[in-house]
């Protein structure tokens, strides 16, 4: 409402009206076919809080980071981690808390569950995609001679002379696609990279807010991963459209959260304050074809 003193003007010009005794009030009050014939209570009684205070993983970093309000979480691991503790904590003392404890990691997507439930009753799942990568070719059959352990030993680092690459690799246009991007890519001391869904599967399509970028080494040991930036793109769909902009919407209005690569996503004028309103004029400008948003 653009009139801020509406409230007022309009409850006194309200109150007039009941005030003026003489005329009779009907008031209408609509009933219902099937309605019970005394009031209906509350089914569930109790703490109705379901939320998580806290989940991690021994030694892994969830994407995107925690947030009580999200419910999706991924990670990426090498094929020398073969198990992990889950922990967690709710927020009510009342809840309780399920899915915890140790887990062993077969190569590929493991799906971990974790339920926080609340003493009414109703219960918050948290699911943990965590992909363990395959073993090497040179470590497959257990050969872990001396030359293969000075290259694991190795620091390997990726550079672009068209990319960013710092807390997020940023620069990347929209629709650009896996092939382009890693060809982009240098990798030193005979590493290689893969480029990765944001759930750990390969991605050879076209890249996306929320994709990583996998490091090995020349033995194929996983040594380090970097989240993706598409600027606009905050559902993760690699491009910037009006499903962004209700994304974002729903962030500025508290209704949604946005953490992590999405957030850094939303910061369309690169400001560094996140998702807001002139983020969002800009991304409407980009979509109706007006300005562009800049990646670099």
């Amino acid at each position: 409402m653009g009139n801020a003193t509406a409230a007022l003007t309009e409850g006194q010009s309200l109150a007039k009206g009941y005030s003026d005794k003489n005329q009779a009030f009907v008031f209408k009050i609509p009933v219902y076919n099937n309605m019970p014939s005394s009031a209906v209570g509350f089914d569930k009684a109790g703490d109705t809080n379901n939320y998580l205070q806290s989940l991690a993983i021994s030694g892994v970093t969830l994407t995107p980071a925690f947030n009580g309000a999200t419910t999706s979480y991924s990670a990426v691991v090498s094929n020398a981690i073969s198990s992990v503790t889950v922990s967690a904590d709710a927020v009510s003392g009342n809840s309780g808390v399920s899915g915890t404890g140790s887990y062993s990691l077969a190569v590929g997507n493991n799906t971990i569950k974790v339920k926080c439930k609340s003493q009414s009753g109703d219960t918050r799942t948290y699911t943990i995609n965590i992909n363990r990568q395959a073993a090497s070719a040179n470590n497959a059959g257990g050969n872990n001679n001396q030359n293969n352990n000075n290259q694991n030993n190795t620091d390997v680092n990726i550079t672009s002379g068209k990319y960013s690459i710092g807390t997020y690799i940023t620069g990347i246009e929209p629709g650009t696609g896996a092939a382009d991007f890693v060809k982009n890519i240098a990798v030193s001391a005979s590493g290689t990279v893969k480029l990765l869904t944001s759930s750990g599967s390969e991605n050879s399509g076209k890249i996306a807010t929320g994709n990583k970028v996998a490091v090995y080494d020349a033995s194929g040991n996983l040594k380090k991963t970097y989240d993706i930036v598409i600027y606009g793109d905050i559902n993760g769909d690699g491009a910037v459209n009006a499903l962004d902009m209700i994304k974002l919407n729903r962030h500025i209005l508290g209704k949604g959260t946005l953490t992590g690569a999405y957030l850094e996503a939303a910061d369309a004028n690169r400001k560094g304050d996140g998702g807001n309103a002139l983020d969002m004029i800009i991304m409407n400008r980009h979509i109706l074809g007006k300005s562009k948003i800049s990646q670099n």
